[in-house]
């Protein structure tokens, strides 16, 4: 048993398609991560910024 019939005898028709939608899944997960990463390295920056000047109000006086 070779070929197309082994493949269907033993559900490979069902694993290929989950594979494929698991990947599928996967790239379309990481698109989104990608397309967002701008916005959490702005937030980072901006929160660093903000400890920063909170820091030096506080060396200077300033309250």
């Amino acid at each position: 048993m070779y070929g197309f019939e082994n493949i269907a005898t033993h559900n490979g028709w069902a694993m290929a398609a989950a594979g494929a939608v698991i990947v599928l899944c996967g790239l379309a997960v990481l698109s989104f991560v990608i397309s967002q990463l701008h916005k959490l390295l702005n937030f980072l920056e901006n929160r660093k910024r903000k400890h920063r000047q909170r820091r030096d109000g506080y060396k200077s006086g300033k309250t």
